[in-house]
């Protein structure tokens, strides 16, 4: 509320009305009228008007205030009413999303019990075999645990045994003694069988020239006897021993690269072994 104070204007009226009155009362007492008893008549009446002006317009004031006041009073009343009817419109929707969704998951449910009871009646024997699996992989861990162990228990016997062996030197020179003397005992039986394959080939010429020299005399001789036809079996007969000993030194041939390559990997075993 506003002060009861009159503002400076009113002040300064008030003095102006006040000299104005004591020059009028000067002139007055200087003319011989005008009573001095009337001067706080008039500053009582004056002050009257001006409180009186002053409530009315703290009135007219406060009436708008009030009439402001009812009009924002009205547009919150509408506003709250606007809220409560959108608020009820929400619960009404909340309530029906709210059931809507229980439904749901009441249907979501009895789908998942359901889910749940085929794939445990589809996944029922594997899982059944998954475990079986599962039983004959732990026993064939416990057997690989036992044969590590064995296997730990051979390895230490090896080095006890390698422990105990030779010396390596001495081993690998004894192998290659051993060695050369294959090679060498080779060697002469290779030696020996092209001798003799030498001296038979040599032999079966001789026969052969012999026969053909003896055939050409018979043929000029005889002709179409059967010492011919005899001649020739014999001929035959002794190229069909040329064809074996061919194919009996071919066999000797494979055999010996073959005993040869076994010397030579038991050599390359027994130099990598001492190296």
């Amino acid at each position: 509320m506003e002060s009861l104070r009159p503002d400076e204007d009113q002040l300064a009226e008030r003095g102006n009305g006040g000299a104005s009155g004591k020059g009028g009362g000067s002139g007055e007492t200087g003319g011989g009228s005008g009573p001095p008893g009337m001067r706080p008549l008039w500053l009582l009446l004056v002050l009257v008007v001006v409180c009186a002006g002053a409530g009315g317009w703290l009135a007219w004031e406060q009436a708008q205030r009030i009439a402001a006041l009812e009009s924002r009073l009205a547009t919150v009343k509408s506003d709250v009413r606007t809220n409560q009817m959108e608020l009820g419109v929400v619960d009404e929707e909340r309530e029906e999303t709210g059931q809507a969704i229980s439904e749901q998951l009441e249907m979501l449910d009895d789908e998942m019990r359901k889910l749940w009871v085929v794939a445990h009646q589809t996944n029922r024997p594997r899982i059944e075999k998954l475990e079986e699996q599962t039983g004959t992989l732990e026993s064939r861990v416990e057997e690989l645990g036992a044969g590590q162990q064995s296997q730990a228990g051979r390895l230490d016997e090896l080095a006890g045994s390698i422990e105990g062996m030779p010396d390596a030197g001495e081993l690998r020179a004894s192998v290659e003694e051993q060695v050369q003397g294959v090679r060498d005992d080779l060697d002469s039986r290779i030696q020996s069988l092209q001798q003799g394959r030498r001296l038979a080939l040599e032999e079966l010429r001789a026969r052969l020239d012999g026969l053909e020299s003896s055939v050409a005399g018979l043929e000029e001789k005889v002709s179409g006897s059967g010492e011919v036809s005899a001649l020739k079996e014999q001929l035959t007969e002794l190229e069909s021993v040329v064809d074996s000993i061919d194919s009996s030194r071919a066999q000797l041939t494979q055999r010996f690269v073959r005993l040869q390559e076994r010397v030579d990997r038991l050599a390359d075993r027994q130099s990598a072994g001492g190296s």
